[in-house]
């Protein structure tokens, strides 16, 4: 097993839960729980990872590892670890010294702000006893978290669930599971990540331990829901089945959506389409970026439209619409709240030109289109066009060849040669216009 290999479960609206093969986290951005409030943006990290240890008859035995500075592993069960897969989510076999077998599940229902984390036990034990202590930070994506005085470590009880709200302003973390609770404040401190020290970032972090949960799952499977309470599924609507029923419920539905799809990487772009306001978006890669202008245009192109996943194209197409700005989309949206920025000279260019192959691709799988639509990606076009032609931030104007110039270039009297592609896509973007009318 290859330990430095990581994993990835997305939930279609920002969010997502990754780590390493091994358990040690080595980024900043390796978690458990981590949500987007406005999907796909806006997002913290709140648990980051956890602790685990499983008593039997013979003795207790750490099933994660943990990373503290300056480099110390400790506990490190990372030769325990027999077994990896990532079908249809990630799953691990842990051996234990005696001879049993630990079976650790994480996966993320696709439209749940949530990660169900599951263990089993396999082989023959009397008595086996797990033990998770989560790490809780309730930070924004990017940052790290250190010791302080504000943090809230004491859980609302409700309807069967614990709610955490460790920050104003950051989502609460519910955590739905069939174990018991015991509260046992404490601060970890000094965790050491290991790719943000050598990217020559900040590379240590301080979490909180508010308690530990403990099963005894040699009669039944230990499960833990963790859910940011915030969009997509309220405490009260959870509890209304016991959380095993609801577990089920969750997987049959995932092993059937994620065996619908023809191949694994036809599985794994599908991970990259998200919610964003009443259409779609696509995201820029993870774990850092959100969706990006250009870089939605240009993978749009074999996410949706070599698939076949047009009604995806359409959201997505729609939604971005709704974001033009002087004839320009936007490259970015920051993590925060903040104004999206508009600083990409082809990103419109590339919009233009998918639009044009997905009306072609409607019409060559004889899929009607609303005229609105129809209408409303046209009226996209002009404005970018008309904008273009005229003029429009940093200086972009059509020339009288009908390439691009910009101040950055104007002054050069030809186009840069890293502009060249840009430039002769506007000519392209231009013809696929007239070639719709």
């Amino acid at each position: 097993m290859v330990n430095d290999l990581e994993w990835l479960e997305t939930d279609g609206l920002g969010g997502f839960a990754s780590g390493r093969v091994d358990g040690v986290r080595s980024r900043r951005y390796h978690s458990i729980l981590l949500t987007a409030v406005n999907a796909p943006s806006n997002r913290f990290l709140l648990i980051n990872g956890f602790e685990g240890w499983v008593s039997t008859d013979n003795g207790r035995y750490p099933i994660s590892s943990q990373r503290y500075s300056p480099d110390i592993i400790s506990p490190d069960n990372r030769g325990s670890m027999s077994e990896f897969t990532q079908e249809p989510w990630p799953s691990w076999r842990i051996q234990l010294p005696d001879g049993c077998r630990v079976v650790q599940e994480i996966f993320i229902p696709k439209g749940i702000t949530g990660t169900v984390v599951s263990w089993r036990i396999e082989g023959e034990t009397k008595r086996a006893v797990l033990e998770v202590r989560p790490f809780f930070s309730g930070r924004e994506i990017h940052s790290l978290h250190k010791e302080n005085q504000h943090f809230r470590f004491s859980p609302k009880a409700m309807n069967g669930c614990l709610k955490w709200t460790p920050y104003e302003g950051v989502p609460s973390t519910v955590v739905y599971s069939n174990g018991e609770y015991r509260h046992e404040p404490l601060w970890y401190r000094n965790f050491k990540y290991e790719e943000e020290h050598k990217r020559g970032l900040d590379s240590e972090e301080d979490l909180a331990a508010p308690g530990v949960f403990q099963w005894d799952f040699s009669q039944e499977e230990a499960v833990a829901v963790f859910l940011a309470d915030n969009l997509s599924v309220s405490a009260e609507e959870l509890v209304r089945k016991p959380v095993l029923k609801v577990v089920s419920d969750w997987r049959k539905r995932e092993k059937k959506r994620r065996s619908s799809f023809s191949s694994l990487l036809e599985r794994s772009a599908d991970c990259f389409v998200v919610k964003r306001g009443e259409g779609k978006s696509l995201m820029a890669g993870y774990p850092w970026f959100t969706d990006w202008g250009r870089d939605t245009f240009i993978a749009m192109r074999g996410i949706c439209l070599s698939t076949g996943k047009l009604e995806e194209a359409e959201s997505i197409l729609l939604e971005w619409t709704t974001t033009i700005s002087e004839g320009m989309l936007p490259n970015r949206f920051p993590d925060n709240e903040e104004e999206p920025e508009y600083n990409s000279v082809d990103a419109s260019l590339w919009f233009i030109v998918v639009i044009y192959e997905f009306l072609a691709a409607r019409e060559l799988s004889h899929q009607s289109i609303d005229s609105s639509v129809r209408d409303r990606l046209l009226k996209s076009i002009k404005v970018v066009l008309k904008s273009y032609l005229e003029g429009t931030r940093y200086g972009i104007k059509a020339d009288s060849d009908g390439l691009l110039l910009s101040r950055f270039t104007r002054q050069q009297k030809t186009i840069a040669s890293c502009l060249n592609p840009i430039a002769s896509s506007f000519k392209v973007a231009f013809q696929y216009y007239l070639d719709t009318l």
